[in-house]
């Protein structure tokens, strides 16, 4: 949640309203460090999409299964952190068949 400029994203999504949020799970393949790597993609209505990191490697394997299969998972994040001069963001991902 560090790499480039996720801290902005963050930040940005983190203003918005849950209703003009939309969370995408997107497989990724082309992963040279892992294999099961799922990317987690966040849909701002009006605006685009922004990629905002991927999915823990003891969560991605079973989920990357999953969406091999063919199966739709819906998924969610609410953004945490922010609090102080320096703490940084995070996002947690609720995700359910």
């Amino acid at each position: 949640m560090t790499f480039g400029n996720r801290q902005n994203l963050l930040q940005f999504i983190a203003g918005r309203k849950p209703e003009e949020l939309t969370t995408y799970l997107r497989r990724d393949r082309a992963n040279t460090f892992d294999k099961y790597a799922v990317a987690v993609v966040v849909g701002i209505k009006g605006i685009g999409y922004a990629h905002i990191g991927y999915l823990p490697k003891g969560i991605s394997q079973s989920v990357a299964v999953v969406l091999d299969n063919g199966m739709e998972l819906h998924a969610d994040v609410k953004v945490i952190g922010g609090y102080g001069y320096k703490e940084t963001y995070g996002a947690l991902v609720s995700i359910a068949v």
